[in-house]
C-alpha cells in the first residue's frame, strides 16, 4: 500500500465529509440529510480558518487529512466558507436536529475561547482538524500528517502549536506526539438525548516545537 500525501483539492471534500461523519456523527439518530448538513457545516467552518490542508490518499481515496493554520486562510476562501455557513445556519434553524447542532457549536466555541484565553497572545497557530480513517489507523498515517504540519510551522519560524480536543476523541494520541494538556473544562450541552453526546470535558493541548 502506497499512501500519497498531497495538498487538499475541492475534489477531496466528499471523502473528507465522509471521514467527519464516520468520526463524529455515525451514531446520531437523525435523517441522512441532517447528517450531511452537519458534515458540510463543519467542513466549511474549518475551511474558513485553515491555510494548511493536507490529505493522505490510498489511490484516489482520502484516508486521512489535517487542517491547520500557519498564517491565515486566504480572503476568498474565508469569504466563501462563511457565506456557505450562513445559509447552513438559516436552513438548520427550522429543524430540531439543526437547532441542536447550532447549540452544540456555540457552546463548544465558547468553551474553546475560555481554554485559549491564557495563551491567546503567545499561541496563534492551531491544529484545527485531524482525522484518519479508522481502518487505516496504526499505519503511521496520522503521525506523518502531524509531523508534516509541525515541520511546516518550524520552517516558518513558529515554535508552538495548540489544539482543542475532548473526551469523545483519542486525546491520548496527542500526548504520545508530545502535546501537553494545559487546560480542561467540563461541558454540559443540556440535551435530553445526552447518550449520543458523550463529551464531558474539553481540553486544550500545546506542543512546543
Amino acid at each position: 500500500m502506497a499512501i500519497k500525501y498531497l495538498p487538499m483539492t475541492k475534489q477531496d471534500h466528499k471523502d473528507i465529509k465522509r471521514l467527519i461523519t464516520d468520526a463524529w456523527f455515525s451514531d446520531y439518530p437523525f435523517k441522512e440529510k441532517y447528517i450531511k448538513l452537519y458534515a458540510s457545516g463543519y467542513l466549511n467552518m474549518y475551511l474558513g480558518e485553515a491555510d494548511y490542508e493536507m490529505v493522505a490518499k490510498d489511490g484516489d481515496k482520502v484516508v486521512g487529512f489535517i487542517f491547520g493554520n500557519i498564517k491565515k486562510a486566504p480572503f476568498k476562501q474565508r469569504f466563501v466558507a462563511k457565506l456557505k455557513l450562513y445559509f447552513y445556519f438559516i436552513y438548520m434553524l427550522f429543524s430540531y436536529p439543526g437547532r441542536r447542532g447550532i447549540k452544540i457549536t456555540l457552546i463548544t466555541d465558547k468553551v474553546n475561547k475560555t481554554l485559549l484565553k491564557p495563551y491567546k497572545k503567545t499561541h496563534k497557530n492551531e491544529l484545527i482538524l485531524f482525522i484518519v480513517d479508522e481502518t487505516y489507523r496504526g499505519m503511521g498515517i496520522g503521525s506523518t500528517l502531524e509531523k508534516m504540519y509541525t515541520e511546516k510551522l518550524k520552517e516558518n519560524g513558529i515554535n508552538n502549536v495548540f489544539l482543542f480536543t475532548d473526551t469523545y476523541s483519542n486525546y491520548q494520541y496527542y500526548e504520545h506526539r508530545g502535546y501537553e494538556r494545559k487546560g480542561a473544562l467540563p461541558v454540559d450541552f443540556g440535551l435530553k438525548n445526552s447518550e449520543i453526546d458523550p463529551v464531558s470535558e474539553y481540553y486544550i493541548y500545546i506542543k512546543e516545537l
